[in-house]
């Protein structure tokens, strides 16, 4: 069978025996930040959040953070954060002269968040998680969701982490 056919289950079985245990907040951060939660490998919530401006995105972040780090009736918390990171590409050199580079500095906002709320964090590439979680795979797995284009590239971060990250 192949990967596309498989469950998102399915396939992180066979991927990572040793899965991830716990809750997973994703993030694919910029302007408008796209968020999703998973415990225990299963999606539990997506969405967005305004994050344009960086005093009120860090605290829309801090209090996303806050939701997800009260344990649940079955007394789970957030225990790690995944997030896109970002890098200068050399032909982009001349479109970031003078830029104010919004995205990295929410990214330093996310990682300062996770350190003094003590969150373990990982960050990864765009094009890891958006090469292989293809709008096709995520409908597959029951993750697409309509309308929030941040908030399923945020479902491909967590589920691209939770099937290939060998740290877990």
């Amino acid at each position: 069978m192949e990967a596309s056919q498989l469950t998102f289950k399915q396939l992180a079985d066979k991927l990572q025996p040793n899965h991830f245990k716990g809750q997973l907040i994703c993030l694919d951060p910029g302007e408008t930040t796209g968020w999703a939660v998973f415990r225990n490998g299963t999606l539990l919530d997506v969405g967005q959040l305004a994050t344009k401006d960086l005093i009120s995105g860090t605290k829309a972040l801090m209090g996303l953070f806050e939701r997800h780090m009260s344990p649940g009736p079955e007394g789970y918390r957030t225990t790690r954060v995944v997030f896109e990171d970002y890098r200068i590409y050399g032909w982009k050199t001349e479109e970031h002269t003078w830029a104010g580079l919004h995205t990295p500095k929410l990214i330093g906002s996310i990682v300062a968040l996770c350190v003094v709320m003590k969150l373990s964090f990982d960050c990864q590439m765009a094009q890891q998680a958006k090469g292989f979680c293809t709008d096709e795979k995520l409908q597959n797995w029951d993750f697409y969701v309509k309308g929030l284009r941040h908030g399923r590239d945020a479902i491909r971060h967590g589920a691209y982490y939770l099937l290939f990250n060998k740290e877990q």
